[in-house]
C-alpha cells in the first residue's frame, strides 16, 4: 500500500517523499484512516514505528491551509514527555507541513520562555509542548487553547513513570469541549486503560505490541535455538579436529617408539645370532661396528667410575681413635 491510496492530499505527499517515505508502516495504514474521520484513537505500539507521521499526516490534512487571516490560534496541541522527544516531534511536523503552510512551535522547559512567547505571537497553528512548560504558561496567562480541535499525548507511560498524569487532565480541562483526542504509549498498562478511559470517547484501539512481543520472541527463541545448534556443531567439529590430532600424536610416538626400539635390537644384537645370517655382509659388518664402539664406549665408563672411586676413598682421611687420650686428662685432673 502506498500513502496515495490512504487520499492523503498532494503537498504532504511531496513532502513525505522528500523526506524519503514511501509506503506507511502498519500502524501509519490503520491510524490514518480514523483520525482522517474525526475519532479518538488508543495507539500501543513500540518505537520507532511511525508514530509520529501516523497523526501528523491526517492532522494536517484536516486542519487545511490557513486563511489569510493575521489571527491564527493554536489548533493543535501535542505534549511529549521530555526535551528531545518534543524536538523531534517538532522537526517532523515541519517536515511534512513544509507545502501546507501551517506553522509549528515548541515550548519546553530549562530554556528562556521569550523566544518561545514570540515564537507563539507570531501565530502558531500546532504547539508541541512538555506538560510542566505548557502548565506555567497558562498560569501566566502567555497560551491560549481555546480553540484547540487535535490533542495528542506521545508516550503515555513515560508521562506515568515521571508522574505527569494529573498535569495532563489539568491541561485537558483548559481545552475546549468538543476536540479529538490521541493517546500513544509503549506499554498498555491498567493505569493507562483507566487514564485512557477518562480522556477518550469511544476510541478507535490499535495494539501491535502484542503481536510484535510475540514475534519478537518467537525470533529469538529461533535465534537462541540456531545459536545452540551452531555451537553444537562447532564442539562436535573442535572434538573431531581434537580426536585427530590425538591420533595423529599417537602414530607419531609410536613410529618413534619403534624406531628406537629397533635401533635397541639393532645395538643389543649379539654377534653370533642367527638374526644376523639373514641380513646381508654389508649390514651385519656395520652392526657388528656398532656393538663393538659401545661395548667399548661402556668398557671405559666402568674404568673411569672405578678409578674414581678409588682416588675418592684414597684421598679420605684414616680416623683412629686414641686410647691414652681419656687418661691423660684424668691424671691431669687428680693433680690439681
Amino acid at each position: 500500500m502506498n500513502f496515495k491510496q490512504l487520499g492523503i492530499d498532494d503537498l504532504i505527499l511531496r513532502a513525505l517523499n522528500e523526506m524519503g517515505y514511501v509506503n506507511p508502516t502498519p500502524i501509519q495504514q490503520k491510524a490514518i484512516s480514523p483520525i482522517k474521520a474525526g475519532k479518538d484513537l488508543l495507539c500501543c505500539a513500540s518505537e520507532n514505528s511511525g508514530k509520529t507521521i501516523a497523526f501528523a499526516v491526517p492532522m494536517l490534512e484536516r486542519m487545511g491551509k490557513p486563511q489569510s487571516s493575521e489571527y491564527r490560534p493554536i489548533k493543535s496541541l501535542i505534549l511529549a514527555p521530555n526535551r528531545q522527544s518534543a524536538m523531534q516531534i517538532y522537526g517532523n511536523i515541519c517536515q511534512c507541513g513544509r507545502y501546507t503552510g501551517r506553522i509549528a512551535a515548541v515550548i519546553y522547559s530549562g530554556v528562556s520562555e521569550i523566544p518561545q512567547v514570540q515564537a507563539i505571537n507570531r501565530g502558531a497553528d500546532i504547539l508541541v509542548a512538555t506538560p510542566l512548560r505548557l502548565i506555567e504558561f497558562l498560569e501566566k496567562d502567555l497560551v491560549k487553547l481555546d480553540e484547540v480541535e487535535c490533542f495528542v499525548i506521545c508516550d503515555t507511560d513515560k508521562m506515568l513513570e515521571r508522574g505527569l498524569l494529573n498535569d495532563i487532565r489539568k491541561i485537558k480541562s483548559k481545552l475546549p469541549k468538543k476536540h479529538q483526542t490521541l493517546l500513544f504509549t509503549e506499554v498498555l498498562s491498567s493505569e493507562i486503560r483507566v487514564f485512557s478511559q477518562k480522556m477518550l470517547y469511544r476510541p478507535f484501539r490499535i495494539d501491535m505490541s502484542v503481536k510484535k512481543h510475540h514475534k519478537a520472541l518467537a525470533n529469538i527463541k529461533m535465534a537462541s535455538r540456531e545459536q545452540k545448534s551452531i555451537k553444537r556443531q562447532k564442539n562436535i567439529q573442535k572434538s573431531e579436529v581434537i580426536k585427530t590430532d590425538i591420533r595423529k600424536t599417537l602414530n607419531k610416538q609410536t613410529i618413534e617408539t619403534k624406531k628406537i626400539a629397533r635401533l635397541n635390537d639393532e645395538f643389543r644384537m649379539d654377534i653370533s645370532t642367527p638374526r644376523t645370517a639373514k641380513l646381508s655382509d654389508e649390514v651385519a659388518a656395520r652392526i657388528r661396528a656398532k656393538v663393538q664402539a659401545k661395548l667399548k664406549e661402556r668398557e671405559e665408563a666402568r674404568k673411569k667410575l672405578n678409578r674414581n672411586k678409588k682416588t675418592e676413598e684414597n684421598k679420605k682421611p684414616i680416623r683412629r681413635y686414641n686410647r691414652t687420650r681419656g687418661r691423660g686428662n684424668r691424671k691431669q685432673k687428680n693433680k690439681d
